[in-house]
């Protein structure tokens, strides 16, 4: 039961990309798999800033990564249809994490 609920609420958790990069400022309508791209960016940099700054805490946000990833992919694929109707007006939205590796 409890593996049941841990993985129940990572699901539940996840594929948050794909609802984010639709919505608000420079939402991504009509940009077809934008949630996935959105989930790989904020996996990437919100991993890379942890592993360089609090190593321990990899070990928690790859599983919730992989889960939204894969989500966001499912989710995605819904909403195709949707997005090939809607016209792309090339908007970009910034990822959650920013890192450099080039300090200012």
């Amino acid at each position: 039961m409890k593996k049941f609920s841990v993985l129940l609420l990572a699901i539940l958790l996840s594929g948050c990309s794909s609802l984010i990069a639709r919505v608000g400022e420079n939402h991504q309508n009509g940009h077809p798999y934008a949630g996935f791209d959105y989930a790989l960016e904020n996996a990437a940099n919100c991993n890379f800033a942890l592993f360089v700054n609090a190593p321990p805490l990899i070990i928690f946000t790859i599983p919730v990564s992989l889960a939204d990833i894969l989500a966001s992919a499912a989710m995605d694929t819904v909403l195709y249809p949707v997005d090939a109707l809607i016209e792309n007006d090339n908007r970009h939205k910034s990822t959650l994490c920013h890192f450099s590796l080039h300090h200012q």
